[in-house]
């Protein structure tokens, strides 16, 4: 059935969130969750839209979780750019992925944010350095949708596995130019 949505309103603005794994990658779910009569929402494209339609008339902006990619490849593959780009055409205004455990850039479609990977956040793989370093996003939005987006870059530090700054500053994600 439909997927129920976690909304919250801050500043005036009701932002509603949406989360799929991509059933079509490898190790997008554990295994353990398949007896379960609900389990992690697979990311079929009548679901999304489905579900997108249904959340738009209440709230201003959508963002999409989605655990999909290919492990440890830091770029996204062809199914990760086909979803996410379906996810904005279908009305969603940013795309939050994560699995890949390494990062792949951010990239603007249309008016929406697709953040293919986040990286690890808290997560203690020692054998894989690229796992060890990530991003904390900040997307600012008005009720029409994103508007700027800007990492941190962090690290996860070994033993510790505590992400740290690595710098004072945050990265704009660049914007195409318009045209």
């Amino acid at each position: 059935g439909p997927q129920i949505p976690f909304i919250i309103e801050r500043k005036g603005i009701r932002v509603g969130f949406l989360a799929y794994a991509d059933h079509e990658t490898p190790f997008a779910y554990a295994k353990e969750f398949l007896p379960f009569e609900t389990g992690p929402a697979k990311a079929y494209k009548e679901s999304i839209t489905r579900d997108i339609a249904a959340l738009k008339p209440q709230v201003d902006v959508v963002v999409v979780s989605l655990h999909w990619g290919i492990e440890y490849q830091d770029v996204p593959n062809a199914r990760q750019i086909d979803l996410g780009q379906f996810v904005i055409d279908q009305g969603a205004h940013i795309v939050a992925g994560h699995h890949p455990h390494v990062q792949q850039d951010a990239a603007w479609y249309k008016e929406g944010l697709i953040i293919y990977s986040m990286g690890n956040f808290v997560f203690d793989q020692r054998s894989r350095p690229k796992t060890r370093e990530s991003r904390l996003y900040t997307v600012t939005v008005t009720k029409e949708g994103p508007v700027h987006a800007q990492y941190r870059p962090l690290e996860l530090v070994v033993n510790d596995w505590q992400p740290r700054p690595t710098g004072p500053n945050y990265i704009r994600v660049p914007r195409p130019p318009a045209g």
